[in-house]
């Protein structure tokens, strides 16, 4: 990972563990920081099933229609214009080029919302300004060029990178995750995530179903 895909800044980091902003950290400390922040970037992008960050414009997704009219898309932010090609013939050629009169994002006024939010499908316009075509339903039929993720990273989520990544810095000094406690005579065993965390993230988790196939 890098700077622009973590979930919070080394400046931000840093406001936690110096409030008074006077200490100065090494080059080595620095690889540390940033090392735990991608760390726990990542952690949260796997227990959401999802990136919070924004890709270039231009990223290619390949995707697979299970519906003709519906088409379930990673969070998406917008569509390149031409970006949205299908292979109508399943033979990896994507021969048909959709206008943005012929699909509909949704959900309706996802980036009016606060925070605002991505686009999670892609539905087919029935109006009568559209070519009323449909997704071909078939393995990789689908081609969106476009930008992917969150328009920004939502207040919640840098929370939680924070504050898990100050929770992991202290940790080193308790690798095994077993902390003493000397004030109340006993064993602490620190939990995989902080309830805090877990709670705040919930709205944001996006859990996929699987279907198992019989062959």
């Amino acid at each position: 990972m890098s700077a622009s895909t973590r979930y919070a800044s080394l400046a931000e980091l840093r406001q936690r563990l110096d409030l008074t902003g006077t200490e100065t950290y090494s080059a080595a400390e620095d690889a540390v920081h940033g090392a735990v922040l991608d760390a726990v970037s990542q952690a949260i992008g796997a227990y959401c099933e999802d990136a919070f960050y924004l890709t270039d414009t231009g990223t290619v997704r390949y995707l697979t229609a299970e519906y003709p009219d519906i088409l379930v898309v990673p969070s998406l932010v917008s569509i390149d214009s031409g970006g949205l090609v299908t292979d109508e013939t399943n033979s990896g050629t994507y021969g048909r080029t959709w206008a943005t009169t012929d699909y509909i994002l949704w959900p309706d006024n996802a980036a009016a919302l606060d925070p605002a939010r991505p686009y999670t499908e892609v539905h087919v316009d029935w109006r009568t300004t559209g070519t009323q075509y449909t997704f071909p339903v078939g393995q990789r039929c689908v081609r969106i060029t476009g930008r992917w993720g969150w328009p920004a990273v939502p207040p919640a989520v840098k929370e939680v990178c924070l504050l898990e990544s100050l929770r992991m810095l202290q940790q080193l000094q308790a690798p095994s995750g077993i902390v003493a406690s000397e004030e109340l005579g006993r064993y602490i065993v620190a939990p995989a995530m902080h309830p805090t965390s877990a709670m705040m993230l919930r709205p944001f988790r996006r859990m996929t179903a699987r279907v198992a196939v019989g062959r």
